[in-house]
């Protein structure tokens, strides 16, 4: 299992310290924040809800990982990008409301100041990270977590245009497999 000495793992949208890689390169780790991710996951895997089981990656149990301040506790997740040789990755926090039901007046407060800043609020999502290669692995857009808090209603057109754009052409296939898939998740 993988201890505290990580391997790089391509991480768009920050919090590559909540992630390890596992033995395995088809699972990877991640840290288990509150005991209702876990939970989510076991309830999933029970249930007989199968498009939401083939959006979100499989859930294989929870590991403890010791750390320089103790055991953490993991998730072990399906790697989604494991058969993937040069990825091309967007994190999006999807929702126009980015706090959960227990949050406390102090949280509900920052995270509507944030809602406000960003594009959730007005377009309900915000672009918190992403990576472009091309097929031969050369890096052709990178948008870090601190640039995508620059990303503004006006600009996310061109964000997602960069990111789509392979070749100086637009991935219109690529686009329309990804509407396709949005407006499935909304029917949902």
């Amino acid at each position: 299992m993988a201890d505290e000495a990580r391997e790089d793992i391509d991480i768009v949208g920050g919090h590559s310290h909540h992630f390890l890689p596992d033995d395995d390169s088809r699972r990877i780790l991640k840290i288990a924040h509150h005991p209702r991710e876990p939970a989510f996951y076991r309830a999933l895997a029970s249930s007989d809800d199968t498009f939401l089981k083939s959006i979100v990656p499989v859930f294989f149990g929870v590991v403890d990982v010791i750390q320089s301040h103790g055991p953490q506790e993991y998730m072990v997740l399906e790697n989604v990008l494991a058969a993937c040789t040069h990825p091309c990755v967007m994190d999006i926090k999807m929702g126009a409301r980015t706090y959960g039901e227990d949050a406390n007046e102090a949280k509900i407060a920052e995270q509507v100041a944030k809602q406000h800043a960003s594009t959730s609020g007005k377009l309900g999502f915000r672009i918190v990270g992403f990576c472009s290669r091309s097929n031969n692995g050369t890096l052709l857009v990178q948008g870090s977590k601190q640039h995508c808090k620059s990303i503004t209603v006006d600009t996310v057109p061109a964000v997602l245009r960069a990111f789509f754009t392979q070749d100086k052409k637009l991935r219109t296939e690529v686009v329309h497999h990804v509407i396709s898939r949005l407006e499935k998740i909304k029917e949902w």
